[in-house]
């Protein structure tokens, strides 16, 4: 990653977020990256050098500098290197979705590098209207996942057992913080689906 400034700060916190291990050259760092205390940072303080793409699978171009820009996007294809250049999508062979983190739910928003500002705000629209607890309804369904196929053996009975339960009384308690109760209020509907399995008319 070349870059020391806001933009660059922004993309550090992707990558090493994804689990990344990430070297960080430039010769102006801003506070917020130096204070970063990841064990996957390796920070280089001066001027970008293209042996430092050697042994390095992504890169990412986060400077003010067009020219330097240009020169480690052909230093990136040249070693056959995935190189993304910040808000320039000429010389990206990826680009980075704006992402809306609902752990293990991951929703990314892109415009194919058109319109980042775009994809950002779409992102913040979108953030609004799920809840941060939101992940926390898919890890009780991985809690319950494999009981549930066992005792509903249809896929059809599976589907509309899932739908009962994110959309009723159950969800609503997982939002509110409440899974103790909400994992028994799940038990207790399973045992019921067991004993008087619902009749699907068509």
């Amino acid at each position: 990653l070349v870059g020391g400034g806001n933009v660059a700060a922004r993309k550090l916190e992707i990558v090493l977020e994804a689990g990344a291990k990430v070297t960080l050259v430039a010769p102006e760092i801003s506070e917020e990256i130096k204070t970063n205390s990841n064990n996957n940072l390796e920070i280089v303080n001066g001027p970008y050098e293209s042996s430092m793409m050697d042994g390095m699978d992504l890169v990412i171009a986060a400077t003010n500098d067009q020219q330097l820009n240009q020169t480690i996007y052909e230093d990136a294809s040249q070693r056959h290197l995935f190189v993304n250049v910040v808000d320039n999508i000429e010389l990206c062979s990826f680009i980075m979705p704006a992402i809306i983190d609902r752990s293990p739910i991951t929703i990314a928003v892109s415009t194919s590098g058109k319109a980042p500002v775009l994809a950002r705000l779409l992102r913040g629209k979108i953030e609004s209207m799920i809840p941060h607890r939101y992940g926390h309804l898919a890890k009780l369904a991985d809690r319950f996942r494999h009981q549930v196929k066992e005792k509903l053996t249809e896929g059809t009975a599976r589907k509309n057992f899932w739908e009962n339960v994110f959309e009723g009384s159950i969800a609503e308690q997982v939002l509110a913080g409440k899974e103790d109760t909400a994992d028994k209020e799940l038990q207790a509907l399973l045992d019921s689906n067991e004993q008087h399995p619902q009749q699907q008319g068509e």
